[in-house]
């Protein structure tokens, strides 16, 4: 339900919205995209860079008072449920997917993809919003906020240890690009100026060639190149920049064959080889507008 506006006597205009998401994949060579999505609110969270995986969570009834986390094969096997939360980040091994909590802890958890238990992670006093591995499997970068500082992203070991900060403050954490070696993490910092952030904390340094609206959301396997995105435009426009020159280039095109409906394309992946990609798309079923009066 939607509430859209109360006038003075408090009738309410409100409305009920019925969607369903897809999470559409896509690989080189196969010339129709792969529905993905389990229930009727599945969001993309991550795709494994050999694009046989996708992670993602279960929202709304679908997904419990919890939420729920799910793994599936790209080759459309059934979906499997890791357990609950807000899916983040898959591990460059496979074997654990990591996890948010809802509120009120707030916990990342660590699920297994096989056998074995959840394992909580302690982020002290750090309010998480979200999370993922970096390439070396052992630690992950978070964005969250702490008491006197804004939003900024912190890495951490997941055996445990304290958590270190290592961009400035209100970087815009919706997307980000981590590169092939773990050094550095690419994303739009104040005002929305792009910036390669190094791991280690040293200065940062700003991306020739990308506009305010572009979003970082992968590195390509080889380092030289970003993929980029322009979040809320459609069809869905991704470019490679490439970094030594500042140039973009045109990659591709997203866009569901059937456009009934559709709201927005949103949680764009490409794999670093650039041979598959995934998105999730939100579409409209059906919308009622009610007028309620007497509501207390």
């Amino acid at each position: 339900m939607v509430v859209h506006d109360v006038n003075r006597t408090g009738d309410v205009l409100t409305e009920r919205e019925t969607g369903r998401n897809a999470i559409l994949f896509g690989r080189e060579g196969e010339r129709e995209e792969r529905d993905l999505a389990w229930l009727e609110a599945s969001r993309l969270a991550w795709v494994s860079n050999d694009g046989q995986t996708v992670l993602f969570s279960q929202e709304q009834e679908g997904g419990g008072e919890k939420g729920s986390v799910y793994l599936r094969r790209t080759d459309g096997s059934p979906a499997v449920r890791l357990g609950d939360g807000t899916a983040e980040s898959l591990s460059p091994d496979g074997k654990w997917a990591l996890a948010l909590e809802r509120s009120p802890s707030r916990r990342l958890v660590l699920l297994p993809t096989g056998a074995g238990q959840a394992r909580p992670l302690s982020t002290g006093t750090l309010n998480v919003v979200a999370g993922a591995f970096l390439p070396d499997g052992r630690r992950i970068v978070v964005a969250a906020s702490e008491t006197g500082h804004g939003f900024r992203l912190h890495v951490m070991d997941i055996e445990g240890g304290k958590s270190r900060a290592f961009t400035e403050e209100r970087v815009h954490v919706a997307a980000a690009a981590i590169s092939p070696d773990g050094r550095f993490v690419a994303l739009l910092g104040p005002a929305r100026v792009a910036k390669i952030y190094p791991v280690d904390g040293s200065a940062a340094q700003r991306i020739s060639g990308v506009e305010p609206e572009d979003v970082p959301i992968q590195w390509s396997a080889d380092g030289k190149s970003l993929y980029v995105t322009r979040r809320g435009e459609l069809p869905a426009r991704i470019e490679r920049l490439d970094l030594a020159t500042g140039k973009k280039e045109f990659w591709k095109e997203l866009m569901p064959a059937d456009r009934a409906g559709l709201i927005r394309i949103d949680s764009v992946f490409v794999t670093p080889d650039g041979k598959s990609y995934a998105y999730t798309a939100s579409r409209g079923l059906a919308s009622d507008l009610y007028l309620v009066s007497g509501l207390k």
